[in-house]
């Protein structure tokens, strides 16, 4: 019976640390306030933007926030000197570096394909 309770606590407090780390994940790049770049999913900056903060962000550090692949159409830039996006996963292929806002991305030749992102 204790290896049972034992199992069932362990496994409870799993749960608790990955909701408490989805939850600050969560609201460290959805704060608009705090952000540096707001993502749109739609030229002319129409759409639910995803707001992140200063960093480097693979796809995996994007999904949690209801981002994925290509659902960039323009950007603004909040509090960054600049962003670059990237084709591929982990800052690989074509490149894109933004100094501005873009109002839309087909524009650059860059639509639907940003997987990964590094704002500075």
């Amino acid at each position: 019976m204790k290896g049972y309770v034992y199992t069932i606590c362990v496994f409870l407090t799993l749960i608790i640390m990955l909701t408490l780390y989805d939850v600050i994940s969560y609201e460290k790049y959805t704060n608009e306030l705090e952000s540096a770049v707001a993502l749109y999913p739609e030229c002319d900056f129409k759409g639910n933007p995803v707001y992140i903060s200063k960093g480097q962000f693979t796809a995996d550090d994007l999904k949690p926030l209801g981002f994925s692949r290509g659902l960039v159409g323009s950007i603004k830039i909040l509090d960054a000197s600049a962003v670059d996006l990237f084709e591929h996963d982990y800052f690989q292929g074509r490149h894109l570096r933004l100094m501005d806002d873009e109002e839309c991305l087909a524009f650059q030749g860059f639509s639907g394909i940003t997987t990964s992102i590094i704002v500075s």
